[in-house]
């Protein structure tokens, strides 16, 4: 039997699992109880060696998954059955099939200013299959479309986007960030804004779009998931996070689309055996991850397997250079997120022909 600890404090996450054993949680039914702590953050120090030493000093066997986050484990069975054939099958908002998609991060950032409505576009003109975006939430509540959480890198405006209403996010100079290879700022005061996601549901439909939730506090998941139902686009929206809160949060609220792996299911996907990840509770359909951390390869033939063998796509970010995306889609990479989707779209054009 084998406990599985989810917590973001390794330190605590060791306490939990020990304490566990201490007060023979498992003793009564099982001999020998079996522990693997699961940290939060992947490319953590911490977090990677702790997996490989309780692995070798615990042997694999069955496994009772217990949270520290949340009593789910009871409830696992009734919440995914309520979900439609997302899933079951990762692929079905593409048709059902394998065929690769290119991701535009944040649009076409290099060349527009990147999370606004015409760097989507361009994007998509140049031949990007789906969007990639990152959210926040205004003060009144709002979901917006930005990677940081102020307004000073791409706006030159030292505010907090969850502490400004939307009429002020608006007034903000979205195009004043983008720098070319010149230094110039050439899409400074030309009308560049911050969107809503109601406008991007709204400007671009059947689109695959792909949502990074970043700001967990004020909570905006609700106001997140709302917006998505009022457009009738859960299928076509996969929600991302690299927080395990958020995205269980969005599963227990049988989200019906499909979401992203989180750090922790990462690391049990990348460092654990293929049943040890099929016990996990709610897991996401899409592994998106980089093609290494620190010492660590993940853009392997191995990996790419055991993502399929699992029933996962695997998308891989940010690949601007033409030759590593030519050899992930030889490799059997299902998507690949780049900010420069001029470079690579002749590169798929090629692997698809």
């Amino acid at each position: 039997m084998h406990i599985l600890v989810i917590e973001d404090n390794p330190k605590l996450a060791v306490a939990i699992a020990h304490g566990l054993i201490g007060a023979g949680h498992t003793a009564r039914k099982h001999r020998t109880p079996r522990i693997i702590v699961l940290n939060h953050l992947l490319p953590d120090s911490e977090g990677l060696t702790l997996i490989p030493w309780l692995r070798r000093r615990y042997s694999l066997a069955k496994i009772l998954v217990f949270s520290a986050l949340a009593p789910i484990n009871a409830r696992v069975g009734g919440l995914n059955a309520g979900a439609d054939n997302y899933w079951e099958k990762p692929y079905a908002m593409h048709g059902g099939s394998r065929r690769p998609l290119l991701y535009a991060h944040r649009g076409a950032a290099a060349e527009r200013p990147e999370n606004t409505l015409p760097s989507f576009r361009r994007a998509l003109d140049l031949g990007a299959d789906a969007l990639e975006m990152d959210a926040h939430m205004t003060s009144d509540g709002h979901v917006v479309i930005s990677h940081d959480p102020t307004a000073e890198r791409m706006c030159g405006v030292r505010a907090l986007i969850h502490e400004s209403p939307l009429n002020r996010v608006r007034s903000w100079d979205a195009g004043w960030g983008f720098i070319d290879a010149r230094g110039n700022r050439p899409f400074a005061d030309q009308g560049y804004v911050i969107p809503t996601l109601r406008d991007i549901l709204r400007e671009l439909p059947a689109v695959p779009i792909n949502i990074d939730l970043k700001q967990p506090k004020p909570p905006m998941i609700d106001r997140a998931l709302q917006l998505i139902r009022d457009a009738d686009a859960a299928g076509r929206v996969t929600l991302a996070s690299l927080r395990l809160r958020t995205l269980l949060a969005v599963r227990a609220r049988r989200y019906r689309g499909p979401t992203a792996l989180t750090r922790p299911e990462v690391a049990v996907l990348i460092f654990s055996p293929r049943r040890l990840f099929r016990a996990l509770p709610m897991t996401g359909v899409t592994a998106q991850i980089p093609t290494k951390v620190g010492p660590i390869t993940l853009a392997g033939p191995r990996i790419i397997a055991k993502c399929h063998a699992l029933g996962l796509r695997v998308d891989f970010w940010t690949i601007n250079d033409p030759d590593e995306a030519a050899q992930l889609l030889e490799l059997g990479a299902d998507g690949i997120m780049t900010d420069d989707p001029a470079a690579i779209a002749p590169v798929f054009a090629r692997y698809r022909n």
